[in-house]
């Protein structure tokens, strides 16, 4: 179970193809998997939730339309996870955010979930909490 935050804003437009890649990665590792993924600029964009009854489309990666392309904000998208953890305590197992870390976040991790910030090569960790794993191109 993981949530996945994409960041569709501007400065990421030329990366989202590599984020999508590595959902790909991260969906084809496992079995069975529950994954809600959060398109997120200022504002959350879009959430769709895939599963082993509505499979992430592997092989249409590159043929998926994402929302957003404005500023940089993850807020929104922490307090939706927030709240959805507060429903279902097990909601997700990990959260997983692709950014080029010149983004809004919540000053402290809220979600008492693991983070993992997969940024890209020149990005930068956002905040001081999490896991952060750089592109190497």
């Amino acid at each position: 179970k993981v949530a996945c935050l994409i960041d569709t804003s501007g400065s990421c437009v030329s990366d989202v193809e590599k984020f999508m890649s590595e959902l790909n990665a991260l969906v084809s590792s496992f079995g069975d998997y529950s994954m809600m993924v959060y398109e997120c600029d200022t504002e959350i964009k879009n959430i769709t939730h895939y599963d082993n009854s509505n499979p992430f489309p592997i092989n249409d990666v590159s043929k998926m339309r994402l929302h957003g392309g404005g500023g940089s904000d993850f807020r929104p998208a922490f307090d939706k996870i927030c709240e959805d953890l507060s429903n279902d305590g097990d909601a997700y197992n990990v959260i997983v955010a692709f950014t080029d870390g010149y983004i809004d976040v919540p000053k402290y991790n809220n979600t008492d979930k693991d983070i993992i910030w997969v940024l890209t090569n020149d990005g930068r960790k956002p905040c001081d909490y999490g896991t952060a794993i750089q592109f190497n191109d």
